[in-house]
């Protein structure tokens, strides 16, 4: 080599870290629209604070790949990068950043299939005093999507209007309100599409306080989405508002008003299959909808594959079972019940069982856990007797599910019921073979156990929070419970989708 030849320029440490930092606010400044560009630019930044030997950094960067408001693209992938993220924050005395990876570690656990392990982690990232507003505005929509697909339909509700909306409208996040005001519109459109459809059973508006001062009108969700696109910048228009828009106006079953909407939503699904592939699936399900309510079957069984085929691509485990439960009525409706037996039991194997890791005898599976889904043909009869419970039941119920963080008392949830103990006592009785302060107790547990095993908090803080005054007494009732000590519980802790083991391996 002679002289004048000079070596490759390699940048140093400090300038990839600038480089990093510098990509990292681009992205965060970016409106909610390409997950794919995100994704990209985030491993970017990931490989600079790599080089630069930074390890804060690096969560960073793995915390702006998997952080998306919608849908993600390969969750368990993301859940897998927010694990290592969470720890490094813990290890560093981040706490807030900690519990910013909890938010979208729930997320990623919710598009799994798994709502009540998102709910858990959800409420463990609640707790820490400096989670950021955004975030928090964040996992109070994730709680609504969570409370809703566990058939929690009021209690979601509450949660969307008491809590995500205000804190969005306070953060000054105009995409935040208008995915906060927009999911509002779609949950009242959801339920207007129930009531004129039999087959789609969600709970009806009778039962549920709030939601039916609601008026379940096309008018009062049209008006809601126009509310959420003056939230947003002016002059943008987000795919997302627009999907509920169009999927609204197909509900009104007019043949014209049908194919519009099926050739909107088609159209849309289109414009974002190159950069937020999971709401692209979403618009080919709406499309698929409107056609099956307005009564083309075979319109919405030429469209759904197309849904299948993104959300398959895009490994998205809620996604794809919705698309299956319409292919089954779609078939059924169209009389080849072979193919519809086949696309329900897809369906329903997703639900039972939705991360395909776990078995029957598996101790991390409570065996009286209830069916997740109000949408399942199984799960209905229940959903019906469930409504004909008393109204002090239906209130215990939805305050422990709301409020098990916190360290509720039994006395606290009698007061919240108007009755008193004893009535509540043998309504508990009756309706779940238990007393109230059994039931709770066995919530707690529950709740804890979910704590070990999604988070790093110590387990004596973990019994502290749950009311537990000896780490021992706590120990010693897991143990009657779960059937081991938290200790070996935590021992349990594994990815939410395990890949199958290699008989090589062996």
């Amino acid at each position: 080599m002679s002289a004048k030849t000079a070596a490759p320029h390699r940048a140093s440490s400090s300038q990839n870290r600038q480089r990093a930092h510098a990509l990292l606010d681009h992205l965060a400044q970016q409106p909610p629209f390409d997950q794919i560009a995100l994704r990209e630019g985030a491993a970017q930044a990931l490989a600079l604070a790599v080089e630069a030997g930074d390890l804060v950094l690096q969560a960073e960067a793995l915390l702006a790949g998997a952080s998306w408001p919608g849908q993600l693209v390969d969750p368990l992938g993301a859940w897998s990068a927010l694990q290592r993220a969470e720890r490094i924050f813990r290890a560093n005395g981040i706490p807030d950043r900690a519990a910013a990876c909890q938010v979208a570690m729930a997320r990623a656990l919710y598009d799994l299939g798994q709502e009540r392990q998102a709910d858990v982690v959800v409420q463990a990232a609640l707790q820490e005093p400096s989670l950021p507003a955004p975030q928090r505005t964040r996992a109070y929509m994730l709680r609504f999507l969570a409370l809703g697909r566990m058939g929690q339909i009021e209690a979601a509700y509450e949660c969307l209007v008491d809590q995500a909306m205000p804190m969005a409208r306070a953060s000054g996040d105009g995409y935040q309100l208008a995915r906060a005001i927009g999911r509002k519109a779609w949950l009242i459109a959801r339920l207007m599409h129930s009531a004129g459809n039999p087959e789609l059973p969600l709970p009806a508006f009778a039962h549920l306080t709030k939601l039916k001062r609601e008026p379940a009108t096309l008018a009062h969700v049209l008006s809601l989405l126009d509310e959420a696109r003056a939230a947003l910048p002016a002059g943008t228009r987000w795919a997302e508002i627009e999907i509920t828009h169009h999927y609204a106006l197909g509900l009104t079953r007019r043949p014209a008003a049908v194919a519009a909407a099926w050739q909107a939503l088609s159209v849309l699904a289109q414009e974002v299959t190159a950069t937020d592939p999971p709401l692209a699936a979403w618009a080919y399900l709406c499309a698929a909808m409107v056609l099956h309510a307005g009564g083309d079957v075979a319109g919405a069984l030429a469209v759904l594959p197309q849904a299948l085929r993104v959300a398959e691509s895009a490994r998205l485990t809620v996604m794809v079972r919705d698309v299956l439960f319409y292919q089954s009525l779609c078939f059924e409706a169209a009389g080849d019940l072979g193919a519809a037996l086949a696309a329900y039991k897809r369906h329903y194997a997703l639900i039972m069982n939705p991360a395909e890791s776990t078995g029957p005898d598996d101790p991390r599976v409570p065996v009286d856990v209830e069916p997740q889904l109000p949408g399942d043909a199984a799960a209905e009869p229940l959903h019906r007797l469930r409504a004909l419970e008393p109204a002090c039941l239906k209130r215990a119920l939805r305050l422990i599910e709301l409020r098990v963080a916190e360290n509720l008392s039994a006395n606290e949830v009698v007061a919240a019921c108007g009755v008193s103990r004893r009535t509540l006592d043998e309504a508990f009785k009756a309706a779940r073979g238990t007393t109230l302060l059994a039931y709770l107790k066995r919530k707690k547990l529950e709740f804890a156990a979910n704590l070990l095993l999604h988070t790093q908090r110590p387990i004596r803080d973990i019994a502290a929070s749950m009311g537990y005054r000896s780490a021992a007494l706590f120990a010693s009732e897991f143990r009657d419970r779960m059937g081991m000590l938290p200790s070996q519980w935590r021992g349990l802790q594994a990815t939410p989708v395990a890949p199958a083991a290699d008989p090589s391996s062996t």
